[in-house]
This record gives structure tokens, sequence and C-alpha cells, in this order.
């Protein structure tokens, strides 16, 4: 009435327990004033702030980063935990391109996924390695989405990127340890396997490939006849069943020839049950055939002196007397 200027503004009603948004009008020496229910647009917007606020809540705990940019890379929305992967701040990111921190090795291949997922605006999926800005890199989890505006077109992408450096690492250990059991197996001159339940190998080292080829995921009766597969089925069983090792002696058909092994079979064991078969096996022809030979060579010797007209014997040398 002072300002003679129309006022708009909204006020809480508490009778009626309601949200009104009020117009009032200076009219000559009065005041006309309307009032219009906005409870339903409130009520909205309410809603809307508790949802605004319960995202920033988790956006900003969260253990994942997330990144949200717009096509020219400015960023829309970062929270502290990708900033802490990449070591760097929401301005350092901000109209950064995504090859200034990502590792050389997945430039090339993060770019074409890029390019070839941006045009349909499907989601994808990779690990790569972010680059820091002192040289050092992190391996990520990294799922990239597109937002679309109302006519469809992609107007800007959301990272989440997740951290698993660890796992890598762990994965780096596991590939070391069973190189070096390669190597270590390898040199070896005796057949080393490992089987599952299902006999089936898992593992074979050199000696075993050279002699009878490439044997992963397959069993005995790819190799060998039913009978001779069945031997080694049955001592299989027999470690599988019992949890006992044994040792067998085995002929074992190698390029045609029956070879004399000795194998020695024990239960493969993960948190306490039993998942399958080790053995080592060494091939004793050779030295069962030179005792055979040296035995028939006493048995003959033997015969010959038991069949001389005359005293043989033999006496242990003659020690010097100590004087």
């Amino acid at each position: 009435m002072a300002e003679n200027a129309t006022q708009v503004f909204e006020a809480y009603y508490p009778p009626l327990s309601a949200w009104y948004e009020v117009h009032a009008v200076p009219v000559e020496d009065g005041l006309t004033v309307f009032f219009r229910n906005i409870d339903e647009r409130f009520n909205a917007a309410e809603a809307l702030r508790a949802r605004e606020r319960q995202l920033a809540t988790v956006f900003g705990q969260t253990m994942v980063g997330i990144l949200h940019r717009d096509l020219n890379q400015q960023v829309l929305m970062v929270n502290q935990r990708f900033c802490d992967i990449l070591g760097r701040s929401r301005d350092e990111l901000n109209g950064l391109p995504m090859q200034a921190f990502t590792h050389a090795d997945h430039i090339e291949a993060n770019l074409a996924l890029f390019r070839q997922h941006v045009q349909t605006g499907e989601p994808f999926q990779i690990e790569k390695r972010y680059l820091r800005p002192d040289g050092s890199s992190v391996w990520c989890a990294v799922n990239v989405s597109f937002v679309r505006d109302d006519a469809g077109k992609v107007v800007s992408t959301i990272t989440v990127a997740e951290d698993i450096s660890g796992r890598k690492a762990a994965e780096e250990k596991v590939r070391e340890g069973h190189n070096l059991l390669q190597v270590l197996t390898d040199s070896i001159q005796d057949l080393i396997f490992v089987k599952d339940r299902n006999g089936r190998f898992v593992f074979a080292n050199r000696s075993l490939t050279e002699k009878c080829g490439p044997v992963e995921g397959l069993g005995d009766r790819h190799f060998y006849s039913p009978d001779v597969a069945k031997g080694f089925e049955d001592g299989d069983r027999r470690v599988l069943t019992s949890g006992e090792p044994i040792t067998v002696e085995e002929v074992i058909p190698i390029g045609g020839e029956r070879r004399k092994f000795q194998t020695v079979k024990v239960p493969w064991r993960r948190d306490g049950e039993i998942i399958g078969v080790i053995g080592v096996s060494r091939d004793l022809t050779e030295r069962l055939e030179a005792e055979a030979e040296l035995s028939e060579s006493r048995r003959q010797l033997t015969t010959l002196i038991d069949n001389l007209p005359g005293l043989v014997y033999r006496c242990a040398p003659m020690l010097p007397w100590p004087f």
C-alpha cells in the first residue's frame, strides 16, 4: 500500500495447513489479494530438494569415483573420490581431455570405444589405468554411460571408476607364481600333471605335453586305449575316495613304445575339499631293464660257477697290518 506496487510472495497458512502463492495488487485506495494453493508444487519441490540432498550425500560418500561432464569436457559434477583417484582437483579436470589422464597403453582402445558408443548412447565397461600428474598410474574398472536430451541426442557422459589396483597386483602375483611354477616343472624330466575330479587335465609340464601333446581340458581316454585309461582312472579314484597318496607302477604307451613308469598320486585340496589329483610319473624303463640285465648276468655267472669242476670262492681283500 505504501509503495503502491504489486507484491508476489509465498506464505504458509497454519489454519488450513497449506502453502499459498499470494498476489497483492493496489487498487485505488485499497488492496486486492489473490491466493493460489501451491501445496502440490511446494511438496514436489521439497521432495526434489530432499532427493538432491540424498544424492549429494551418496555422491560424496560412495567408494567409487563419479564424473559427470558434457561433450566439451566441462565438469557438471564430480565427487571427491574421483579427484583422489586421479590426483586432480575439479578445476584441473574441467576441460581436460580424457587422453590427458589416461595411460598411453589404453588411449587408443578407450577412444575407439567412446566414439563407437557415443553414436548409439549404449554404455560400455573397460579396465584401464588412469595417469596421475606425478606419473604414477591407478588401475580402475570404469563404466561409461551417456545422458540424452529430450530429442534423444547424447549431451553428456557419466563415468564411474572403481580402484582395482589391489586386485591387479594380486593377479600379477598369481601370474608370476604360475610362471615360476611352469618354469620349475618344465625343467623336470618327470611327467607332472594335475587333474580335476572329472579326470580332465588342468595342468601339465613340458615333458608331458612333448610326449602326449596338449592335454589341458582333456582326459586319459583322449590319448590311450580304454583298458590303459581305465587303469589310470582307477588310481585317480582311489586317491579321490581315500584322500591318501598312492604309489603305482604303470605302463604308459609313448610314441608307440610301452614305457614303465612309477607314479605318485596325491589329493589336490582346496579349503579342505579334495578337488582333484596331482601326479608325478618317473620313467623307470631303462633302470628296470638294466636291473633285469644285471640280475640275468648274475644268474648266468652263478650257473657257470656251479658247473665248474673245482672249488671257486671269493674272499675280501687283505688289509695292511698296522705296525
